[in-house]
């Protein structure tokens, strides 16, 4: 690398099962020995977080984070350097990058933890320039117990009332699609996804991906956070 003229390389992405290969049991010695020798090189060091896939004792111990890739096996490959991936449908595959409910608290509380370890044990290392908050994060569009409450909070939020939203779900005519007129406190409350998307770019739709792309938002201040608040100045 010192002689590709490399001075800055980003290590430990996605690797959350070799930080935390059992619950609770934090081993550092292999990433010590990389960041040692990054040093020695001088060679600077973005460590990643590994939250971008989890390990497998954590699926065992909650298979409820998982949200979609349900299809056992990929399609075969029509060109060998294009990868195929399992088809997408609730409620979830081991195995799969990204796998997981955002807002699952077990998911948020055990993510927390192994960030605020790695950080914690290596925020002072001299070769450590800064940190990776997450990895390619982007909202799932699977519709969770969780996000369909803080979806419904949003709504309740944003209109107060389901009439004041029928406006926005009517079409350009004005006309009733695919019965979007909400009434009364409790109306339509179990609206799923495939529905959503079904009938294309109303108002329910918009204010679900946005809802969506603000719990990504929420995720990646929160590394912030917790970064800060362990006295990472990088």
């Amino acid at each position: 690398m010192q002689k590709a003229g490399i001075t800055v390389v980003r290590v430990g992405e996605s690797t959350w099962s070799t930080w935390e290969p059992r619950d609770g049991d934090f081993q550092f010695a292999w990433m010590q020995r990389v960041l040692d020798r990054m040093q020695q090189a001088g060679i600077k060091v973005i460590l990643g977080t590994p939250t971008h896939s989890i390990p497998t004792w954590l699926y065992k111990e909650h298979p409820e984070i998982l949200v979609t890739h349900g299809e056992a096996s990929a399609p075969p490959l029509s060109d060998s350097y294009m990868p195929s991936y399992a088809g997408a449908s609730p409620p979830g595959a081991y195995g799969v990058r990204q796998n997981y409910d955002f807002l699952n608290p077990e998911f948020r509380r055990h993510a927390e933890r192994v960030i605020r370890e790695i950080v914690g044990h290596f925020k002072d290392h001299p070769a450590v320039i800064g940190f990776q908050i997450d990895n390619e994060t982007f909202p799932t569009g699977i519709l969770t117990k969780y996000t369909q409450a803080a979806f419904l909070e949003r709504l309740k939020q944003k209109f107060n009332t389901p009439e004041a939203m029928n406006p926005g779900l009517l079409g350009t005519a004005g006309q009733c699609l695919w019965r979007n007129l909400l009434r009364g406190a409790g109306a339509r409350s179990e609206l799923a996804v495939e529905e959503i998307a079904d009938r294309g770019r109303d108002l329910h739709c918009v204010c679900f991906e946005r809802k969506m792309a603000g719990v990504v938002e929420m995720q990646l201040r929160s590394r912030v956070v917790a970064l800060k608040s362990l006295g990472s100045r990088r």
